[in-house]
């Protein structure tokens, strides 16, 4: 599900050295589907919303806060140009909190020790896995961990781990991970034709070679 902004009636944040506005849509309420704020709680409040550019698409960072305890987190979501196959990678630090890992029919491991030790992967199958998840992006995600790493729909989300609040640098960073990633994934498995049939793109076409 994808969050529309909509600032009639929002309140305002500091972000830097300006101001953002909350999601009016949201404010005030909760959220209970955690695919839509990385996992981790069963609920969360929205917070702020920062519009950004991440490897040449639209992103948004968005500060989310758990109602109980009031820890704070933040996802950066960056929309794709087409449908992507499931994949979601998971901090080991995570498992077992609500959505960690999600519900996709398969999981397990790469065989990459070096990795397995600090992510569990989940995925539509292991060929998904084996495709969507090189050697390349595996170290990415080594060198910059993040708490989740998930491509679904359109869209690739990076999860910040939980006491990250929102700020110009944490965006920066994010920003900075999502450029990595997005270089060493490969393309972008399918597309929705004229005739309404989902055909394959040529590999490369968003991602390098594999």
């Amino acid at each position: 599900m994808r969050m529309r902004a909509n600032y009639l009636g929002s309140r305002s944040r500091r972000f830097g050295n300006g101001s953002v506005e909350r999601l009016a849509r949201f404010s005030g309420g909760t959220l209970t589907h955690p695919m839509m704020f990385g996992g981790g709680f069963p609920e969360a409040e929205v917070g702020l919303r920062v519009r950004t550019v991440s490897y040449g698409y639209p992103g948004v960072l968005e500060e989310f806060e758990d109602p109980e305890t009031g820890t704070r987190w933040c996802t950066l979501v960056v929309s794709l140009p087409n449908a992507v196959p499931a994949l979601c990678v998971d901090h080991r630090s995570a498992l077992g909190r609500p959505d960690v890992p999600p519900r996709d029919p398969w999981q397990g491991s790469t065989g990459d020790l070096e990795f397995d030790i600090g992510y569990l992967v989940s995925a539509d199958n292991e060929d998904v896995m084996r495709q969507l998840l090189p050697q390349q992006l595996r170290t990415v995600l080594i060198n910059r961990p993040v708490q989740r790493m998930a491509l679904r729909n359109s869209q690739l989300l990076l999860r910040a781990f939980d006491g990250t609040e929102a700020s110009p640098r944490l965006l920066e960073w994010l920003d900075t991970v999502a450029s990595d990633v997005l270089p060493v994934t490969p393309g972008f498995v399918s597309r929705l034709s004229g005739d309404g049939e989902m055909r394959p793109f040529p590999r490369g076409i968003t991602g390098t070679l594999v």
